[in-house]
């Protein structure tokens, strides 16, 4: 027997199952990794005296959960899908299978595959969401990640070694703290808020 999907049902019981899945995710595939040590003092939610942090969008995306205010903010950690227990770079492995040989086999076309369930609308529209997805900040590191290439790769040679950026190091975290997993930093705010138009801080609002 196929099983009715939420959306399916009467409004309020599909509400209702809608957030039933949410406690969920949030319960389940949602790890905090703000409880973590912290040095120095990390951003802190301010809200506005006429209360309209809780009415509007906040130029750091802060109060857009009132229930705890620094949820997704700017400047604030990524919290993991993951238990933390196994949050722990395998660096070892990290480049093993290759992700250029992966890239080559899942997305190489050698003809025109039409996207026959999807319109120019979509692509638009998944293009500007990728501006917020990962624009997640300015990355001054020198360190970097160099993929090893195959004999027959077509990368062009002027841009060769094909090298990546290691993500920033989180700046509130101890180097002296080796026991825990590492934790990221977004400079840009976690939701889709369409910060890659309003920004997320009040300095490129005022622009």
């Amino acid at each position: 027997m196929t099983k009715k999907p939420w959306h399916k049902f009467p409004t309020p019981l599909a509400l209702f199952k809608l957030n039933k899945f949410r406690e969920n995710m949030r319960e389940e595939n949602l790890h905090d990794t703000s409880q973590l040590p912290t040095k120095g003092e990390p951003p802190e939610p301010t809200p506005s005296p006429d209360g309209r942090h809780l009415k509007i969008r906040t130029a750091d995306g802060s109060f857009n959960d009132p229930n705890d205010p620094k949820m997704g903010m700017a400047g604030t950690r990524f919290g993991r899908n993951v238990a933390l227990k196994y949050a722990y770079p395998d660096e070892k492995n990290l480049l093993n299978p290759n992700p250029r040989t992966i890239s080559r086999k899942l997305l190489t076309r050698d003809e025109f595959v039409p996207a026959s369930t999807l319109n120019l609308t979509a692509a638009a529209w998944i293009q500007f969401q990728t501006h917020d997805w990962f624009s997640h900040t300015f990355n001054d590191s020198e360190e970097k990640i160099e993929i090893p290439l195959e004999q027959d790769d077509p990368w062009p040679e002027e841009h060769r070694p094909l090298e990546i950026e290691k993500t920033p190091k989180d700046p509130t975290r101890s180097e002296d703290d080796t026991k825990n997993p590492p934790t990221f930093i977004n400079q840009e705010t976690h939701w889709w808020d369409a910060s890659q138009i309003y920004g997320s801080n009040q300095e490129t609002i005022d622009k």
